[in-house]
């Protein structure tokens, strides 16, 4: 069974869970305890089990939600699939796919309202089966 979390981080501050209802204002300014301002963002994550069957559950969560980036583990599709699972607004930063056996995999996504990239040197670190 899928299961899913949501969290709300605010820069340097540690991941805390939230309920899935939660409403949070995405857009104002707040002060660290450092004087450094940010924009609080949201990430949600879902251990899929196959992106296919779960695709309409986390366009409703993350639209719900309004978070920025998403987390897909255990999308369960290869490099040439992976890309044809659109999330409406949303852009394919980054995914792991194994070549070899079935399941497994990783996925970021990002609003398309945020400007980001891969980490190239972090996705070249990638293990099958251990660290994806």
């Amino acid at each position: 069974m899928p299961q899913y979390v949501y969290r709300s981080m605010q820069n340097s501050e540690s991941p805390r869970v939230s309920n899935l209802g939660e409403e949070s204002d995405q857009t104002t300014m707040r002060t660290n305890s450092n004087g450094e301002q940010f924009v609080p963002y949201s990430v949600f994550h879902l251990n899929a089990q196959s992106i296919g069957t779960a695709q309409h559950k986390i366009e409703c969560i993350v639209q719900e939600n309004n978070c920025k980036f998403i987390a897909i583990t255990e999308h369960w599709k290869g490099a040439n699939q992976l890309p044809a699972y659109v999330v409406p607004a949303y852009k394919l930063v980054s995914s792991f796919c194994r070549r070899e056996k079935k399941h497994g995999g990783a996925a970021v996504y990002c609003s398309g309202d945020v400007k980001c990239s891969a980490r190239e040197d972090l996705t070249e670190l990638s293990v099958p089966y251990l660290f994806e």
